[in-house]
């Protein structure tokens, strides 16, 4: 009885977790960008196979336009990240709040980002759409439509006392959308304001860069680090946010330096001093995917029967 009064509340806070609008925005927002990792993905390994006849062919062919191509679909999918997530996450959210007005979420979204993250200096504002500003974006994301979320109510309220009669709807909606808009735009803009006099910077900091790297500074990148990496990644996964990108900024801040201290001891005679490093995690941790996915494919045909949906999604995934 005890086992099955447990078994009821864990699945009943899984089923509260599972539709949890912020969740489900994350889970939805993340699911609609995987078609732009794919060809990102895709136009890297392009652009690196690790032939050197291939390299040479791609930097030639029709005087390096080929190459030039590739280079233009990776840093228009993987290098705008953080704006990718941005759109996707927003346009879910607005689809499940009230998908009247999921296209208002999506661009205040978009201007609230910018408004918080964009720098002083115009010819360093394509950075704050890359990977590794993804935390940042998914933070101003999540805030700006719960607040458009509660405006929205008053401001819906406003339009039900002033309906009037052979109004055109979109023109409705727009003036529904004005006020929400607006506030939470301020809002961002008040938010930088502030946190632009307490720093004394007017260009931010990435906010999930100087969470992770200071938590790291403290823990160090010893066998505890590297385990609380690994873990905050996977628990990120379980929220529905890429976590080996989210970790990126750490993976290259912390742990990356330490192959080259190991390279530097080898080269000198002497044994490598680090472990855990960016190397470790992407050959032992990481392999094909945050927790080593090609293992898990290769359970998944050896144990999966010859006609199967578990054979078919290991073809797929192949």
């Amino acid at each position: 009885m005890d086992k099955q009064f447990s078994e009821s509340k864990l699945d009943n806070a899984f089923w509260t977790l599972g539709n949890n609008i912020y969740i489900a925005a994350l889970r939805r927002g993340m699911s609609l960008s995987i078609p732009f990792f794919l060809v990102g993905s895709m136009a890297l390994v392009l652009l690196n196979l690790p032939f050197p006849h291939y390299k040479e062919f791609i930097q030639t062919v029709c005087g390096g336009c080929l190459n030039e191509a590739l280079m233009w679909i990776y840093n228009a999918t993987m290098e705008i990240l953080a704006l990718v997530f941005v759109t996707t996450v927003s346009s879910s959210f607005g689809h499940i709040a009230d998908s009247t007005y999921s296209g208002f979420y999506t661009v205040t979204s978009i201007v609230c980002y910018m408004v918080f993250v964009l720098p002083m200096d115009t010819g360093a504002a394509f950075v704050v759409l890359g990977p590794n500003w993804m935390f940042t974006a998914l933070f101003v994301t999540l805030i700006c439509c719960s607040l458009m979320k509660r405006l929205f109510i008053v401001s819906r309220r406003w339009r039900n006392q002033h309906y009037q009669e052979g109004i055109d709807v979109d023109f409705q909606n727009v003036m529904v959308s004005l006020a929400p808009a607006a506030i939470c735009i301020l809002f961002f803009a008040v938010l930088k304001i502030c946190l632009t006099w307490m720093l004394g910077s007017t260009d931010l900091q990435n906010i999930g860069s100087v969470l992770f790297t200071s938590l790291f500074e403290k823990v160090g990148t010893g066998p505890a680090g590297a385990l609380l990496f690994v873990l905050i990644c996977h628990s990120l996964w379980f929220f529905g946010m890429h976590g080996s990108n989210m970790m990126n900024m750490v993976a290259d801040g912390m742990f990356a330096s330490k192959m080259e201290l190991n390279v530097a001891a080898v080269a000198a005679g002497a044994a490598p001093p680090a472990l855990f490093t960016k190397t470790f995690f992407d050959c032992f941790v990481l392999m094909g995917g945050s927790g080593a996915t090609l293992c898990l494919l290769a359970a998944l045909l050896i144990g999966s029967k010859k006609r199967s949906n578990m054979k078919r999604l290991f073809r797929f995934s192949i």
